[in-house]
């Protein structure tokens, strides 16, 4: 699949297993195919990493604001050259060159190479190739994104 430069992700779940190894959300490698987008989730935060069509992998660590025992947003915004991880409030960013590299792998959800199996509810997953002018909120309400990058 080829994501492009521009790519905005949404996930909301709520994890069961409570322990400190990191579990995959969402990964795109399979077989001997290296994985060009990975989410991943601990008790205490969320790892973001990207490789791009350049061959650089970076990957940003966010700790989250969100009581273990509740549900938890995450989202991922590549656009211009940054990428965006956010976990509950905290957000962090850092330089990426390029897009997200192409990957012949299907996405995978609660399932990544060298990672823990999820274990737990996932709700929603939205994957936009550009960034959405509106987002839903919590409470189900449509508002506008705050979204600047």
């Amino acid at each position: 699949m080829d994501f492009g430069k521009t790519v905005f992700m949404n996930i909301r779940y709520k994890q069961m297993d409570l322990k400190i190894d990191t579990e995959a959300l969402l990964y795109n490698g399979d077989c001997e195919e290296i994985p060009t987008l990975v989410v991943g989730t601990k008790p205490s935060g969320n790892s973001f990493s990207v490789k791009t069509n350049t061959g650089a992998f970076q990957t940003a660590w966010v700790p989250s604001s969100v009581q273990t025992s509740d549900w938890r947003d995450v989202t991922i915004t590549i656009s211009n050259g940054r990428l965006e991880g956010q976990s509950g409030i905290n957000a962090r960013d850092i330089d990426v060159s390029g897009g997200i590299a192409r990957s012949h792998c299907g996405i995978k959800l609660g399932w990544g190479k060298k990672f823990k199996n999820f274990v737990g509810c996932i709700d929603e997953v939205s994957i936009y190739r550009c960034i959405p002018n509106t987002r839903m909120a919590l409470d189900g309400s449509i508002s506008k994104s705050s979204i600047t990058i």
